[in-house]
């Protein structure tokens, strides 16, 4: 019987209903995107995609999509109740249980009936599923466990975690004891499940288990029993005591991950096909490799570092060939200790990628170095400094190192060269300007082939307000710390700034630069942006969309005085225009080589005046984009904002009535045009001046975000594209294509 609140009033087989018409691999192509459930819902509608759920390569079984809406709430509110009562309870987290009981019942029912069926036709098939250890947990196990016995399931992918609530307060011992008998609970469930379904357990190729103490013989057993497993994840999941001694030997094993886990050591002995680790917050005295041939991709983090001694990378790291290497540092509570660069190359030789995280100010900079003038073949670098208190409580069993007193030499020969690195990310919390200058100048120097460096935002802490009390913040603070940074490179090509709090940007002299974008970056221009030696720069893209408030506008004839751009986009910002109308002849020595003109959120009074102004000033242009923009939504004026009055100037807007350009062959015009009359006059006047024009294109009106504006814009039926063309051509054949394409 068809539900009530599904609609089939017309059969899907009508000779309409194209998407019927697919081949049924196509459609279960297409339905695997989805979630089983609305797999299911689908199969109503006909006979045909009732049997699609059945042809499905990968079935994905989640217990979150079975929740009420809105819940998402995994854990009991007691942590022992639900293990003391196993009986079937009425509460929100049983029905999930039995509702994805029944939908997994229903669904390997149906792949036996297609097995059946089309025996020969059937791909194996692979069943991911993610389900907690309560009541109905047997249940699960052992229908998967007759799947995988029937054949109707090649694989298993299981996800199994625990409804036990972890964030609990550990200076209250009742707790502490209600959560470790319930993990240990937890872990005898498992067992269970794992002696109870060994043809699933046989099958599995991805586990994760979440929030459960286990035996280290029982991490043996999966090992030895899951034959075919690829991946491996234990999070908070472990034997609960720190003298465990887990020793891991598997042949297919390519990617392991663990993490909040408590073992005494952790030996990675034959591993031959490990090609991704991560060991996250479990204690890292503990930690070697053995045979990982193929192991390229590591992550260690150790942010609260309990008490021990600092770690040795160049011996824990000594049998690795990593190419991918990320370290959480820990900020003052260091548990990695420094090496001369010497030592390390031979375990970095191999390092492409290096991010390190929460690396502490005062030892920041030598760090880095280190790590650089031993990474020969580093590409690419990511350093989040971190120097606020809120995550490094230290007590008196937090392990200090006190790094300034090593005996290490910290500082990098001073005229070490890296030739390999070519992008830097630089984050954090900078306490004061000079750290960051200090960065960005030493990187420089030692990176002759850097093609681009990125400063990211201060990111907000969750638990205090340090982005508030970082680097920089005040416009006094911006303008020094700018003022101070002078771009030199030899090699960089590419640089880009958006959304910067700068005010003095200086390109010295970058012989190789090609591209160069400033976005949203605070535009006091006579001050803020010049060019020294830059022969290469082709590329230019400036934006001044909201624009603070201006003390003059801007003059473009001085700003590009020393380049040679061959493609030019400029924001205009809608009515807070911040570039100064020039004379033609002011403006060709900077435009003598453009081939490409994006000019964006032009304003409609003024917009046709600037484009034949600029069009007069760049004589061997090819291709123009305009983009109208003529509502307000993006366009609120308030006593601080700049409203260029365009109009009132003296310099004549108008260019020459008999102006022609012999050089522009595409013009393309997008925006939201309030009336007819303002586009026919856009394209009429250009079909004019351009005399070699060869195609006009009007792009459909974008939508605005924030309003509905692109429902009010010309044109939108086909009778007001009619209308146009026929009045641009004025009934006649014109030498050039003009149409319509999409947004």
């Amino acid at each position: 019987m068809v539900p009530d609140n599904v609609s089939c009033t017309q059969p899907m087989e009508d000779d309409d209903d194209m998407l019927s018409k697919l081949p049924s691999d196509v459609l279960a192509s297409i339905l695997e995107k989805l979630s089983l459930r609305d797999v299911i819902r689908a199969g109503v509608v006909s006979r045909r995609w009732r049997r699609l759920p059945g042809q499905l390569p990968r079935l994905v079984i989640n217990f979150a999509d079975y929740l009420p809406a809105g819940e998402e709430e995994y854990f009991d509110e007691d942590n022992t109740k639900e293990l003391i009562d196993a009986a079937v309870s009425d509460d929100a987290l049983s029905a999930a249980g039995d509702k994805m009981l029944d939908v997994a019942t229903a669904v390997l029912a149906s792949r036996a009936a297609a097995a059946g069926q089309q025996q020969q036709q059937q791909v194996p098939v692979v069943c991911a599923m993610r389900f907690p250890l309560r009541h109905n947990y047997m249940l699960l196990g052992r229908l998967l466990d007759n799947a995988i016995a029937g054949g109707k399931v090649h694989a298993v992918e299981l996800t199994i975690f625990t409804t036990c609530a972890l964030e609990i307060d550990y200076d209250d011992d009742d707790q502490k004891r209600k959560a470790f008998r319930a993990m240990v609970g937890y872990g005898r469930r498992f067992r269970a499940l794992f002696e109870g379904c060994p043809a699933t357990f046989g099958g599995l190729t991805s586990l994760t288990m979440e929030n459960m103490t286990v035996r280290e013989a029982v991490l043996d057993d999966i090992l030895t029993t899951c034959t075919r497993l690829e991946l491996l994840c234990l999070e908070a999941c472990d034997a609960g005591r720190r003298t465990t001694l887990w020793r891991l030997r598997h042949a297919r094993l390519a990617d392991l991950r663990i993490s909040y886990c408590l073992f005494g050591a952790v030996h990675l002995v034959w591993l031959p096909r490990l090609e991704r680790f991560a060991y996250r917050y479990s204690g890292f005295q503990t930690l070697s490799f053995g045979h990982v041939p193929h192991l390229t991709a590591l992550t260690i983090s150790d942010n609260h570092v309990a008490e021990g001694p600092t770690v040795d990378l160049r011996q824990i790291l000594a049998n690795t060939a990593v190419k991918d290497l990320r370290l959480n540092l820990g900020g003052k509570d260091i548990w990695v200790q420094p090496e001369a660069p010497e030592g390390l190359t031979d375990v970095f030789r191999h390092l492409n990628y290096l991010k390190l995280r929460n690396v502490y100010e005062q030892c920041s900079l030598s760090w880095i170095m280190f790590l650089l003038q031993a990474a020969p073949f580093l590409k690419e670098l990511y350093i989040k400094l971190w120097d606020h208190e809120c995550n490094m409580q230290r007590g008196e069993n937090k392990n200090c190192f006190p790094i300034v007193k090593m005996n290490v030499p910290w500082d990098a020969a001073t005229n070490f060269k890296h030739s390999s690195l070519t992008r830097i990310t630089i984050q954090g919390f900078y306490s004061t300007e000079d750290i960051l200058v200090t960065y960005i100048r030493r990187l420089v120097r030692a990176t002759v082939n850097l093609e681009e460096i990125r400063v990211r935002k201060n990111a907000a802490c969750e638990y205090c307000d340090a982005a508030r009390t970082g680097f920089p913040q005040t416009d006094e603070e911006k303008e020094r710390f700018i003022k101070r940074w002078r771009v030199r490179h030899a090699r960089l090509a590419d640089l880009r700034i958006t959304f910067g709090a700068f005010r003095v940007v200086d390109l010295v002299w970058l012989p190789r630069l090609e591209r160069f974008a400033y976005r949203y970056s605070g535009f006091h221009f006579p001050q803020s942006l010049s060019f020294g030696h830059v022969p290469h720069l082709t590329t230019l893209t400036i934006s001044g969309y909201h624009v603070a408030e201006l003390p003059t506008v801007v003059k473009l004839s001085q700003i590009l005085a020393n380049t040679a751009v061959k493609d030019l986009r400029l924001n205009l910002g809608g009515k807070d225009i911040w570039v100064e109308p020039e004379a033609p002849k002011g403006l060709t020595h900077v435009f003598r080589h453009l081939k490409y003109l994006k000019l964006r959120n032009v304003y409609e009074e003024c917009s046709l005046s600037w484009i034949m102004f600029l069009l007069q000033a760049a004589p061997f242009l090819k291709e123009l984009y305009i983009k109208l923009w003529d509502h307000e939504c993006d366009m609120q004026l308030d006593e601080n904002k700049n409203y260029f009055p365009i109009v009132e100037k003296c310099i004549p807007l108008d260019a020459a009535t008999d102006f022609k350009h012999s050089c522009l062959t595409l013009i393309t015009i997008q925006g939201l045009y309030s009336t007819e009359d303002i586009l026919v006059t856009y394209i009429c006047r250009l079909m004019q001046a351009a005399i070699n024009l060869e195609e006009i294109r009007m792009r459909k009106n974008a939508a605005c975000e924030d309003c509905d504006s692109a429902k009010k814009g010309f044109p939108q039926t086909d009778k007001d594209i009619e209308c146009l063309i026929k009045r641009v051509t004025d009934g006649g054949s014109i030498p050039f294509k003009i149409h319509i394409i999409e947004s």
